[in-house]
């Protein structure tokens, strides 16, 4: 039998637009807090038909599309979203 995956560690997630030079830029993450053996599942989806599933680390898009970028973090059944909308 199997030791259960320590669970006492919960999802983060952020997502952080700006202009740089006249460019508009995000960045989107997830991730975990604490020691937990099990992998983080990352979901990013942007304008324009970005979707990407299980990134492991920061993604940084430039130049961003105006709309809504969203970041969903599930570790252990435990889900975290966080939401960004571009003018």
């Amino acid at each position: 039998m199997f030791p259960e995956p320590p669970c006492g560690c919960t999802p983060w997630c952020g997502i952080v637009g700006g202009t740089f030079d006249g460019v508009q830029k995000v960045s989107a993450f997830g991730g975990k807090l604490g020691d937990c053996s099990e992998d983080t599942q990352v979901t990013i989806t942007g304008p324009g038909g970005i979707n990407i599933v299980n990134p492991g680390r920061r993604q940084v898009f430039s130049p961003a599309a105006n709309g809504t970028w969203t970041v969903t973090a599930t570790v252990c059944g435990e889900t975290k979203t966080c939401t960004i909308t571009l003018p």
